[in-house]
């Protein structure tokens, strides 16, 4: 999104991958291209993480609660197939709002293929000051992408 003009659904999938970046501790991203969800209000989150499902429902339970009229659906991919499962899901169209970054491909060819969204419109020097040192590594923010250290 490079426009200052920031869409509803711009503005939700941001909203929502902040706060699921702040809970997970990094290793989501909005995804770069494709339809909107079936509803304006509605993001599709997806994830590998079985053993982490009742934690992550409740971060996207308090979500929706501090941003009513927004709801997530959670999908938890088998962790195998979840980078063939992205890809497919990017090259047709029609990939989740917010999804865990797949280690395969790289976050650089991710990048390339559009999957993922700069966030230099919000992530300001500001924002980032809002976390502990060392959280944001250097060359690991640009004028392309954003990433934060897994904790």
């Amino acid at each position: 999104m490079t426009s200052s003009n920031v869409s509803r659904r711009g503005l939700l999938r941001t909203a929502a991958l902040g706060a699921g970046t702040l809970a997970l501790g990094g290793g989501l991203s909005a995804c770069g291209s494709g339809s909107p969800s079936s509803a304006a209000d509605a993001l599709t989150y997806w994830d590998w993480y079985v053993t982490q499902a009742p934690w992550v429902d409740k971060e996207i339970e308090l979500f929706e609660k501090a941003h009513s009229g927004v709801s997530v659906k959670k999908t938890t991919q088998q962790n195998a197939k979840y980078p063939d499962l992205v890809a497919l899901a990017n090259r047709s169209g029609n990939p989740p709002d917010v999804f865990m970054i797949p280690q395969v491909p790289s976050v650089a060819e991710q990048v390339a293929k559009g999957w993922l969204h700069p966030l230099d419109e919000w992530a300001t020097s500001a924002w980032q000051s809002r976390f502990p040192e060392g959280t944001f590594l250097e060359g690991a923010t640009s004028s392309t992408a954003r990433s934060i250290r897994p904790r």
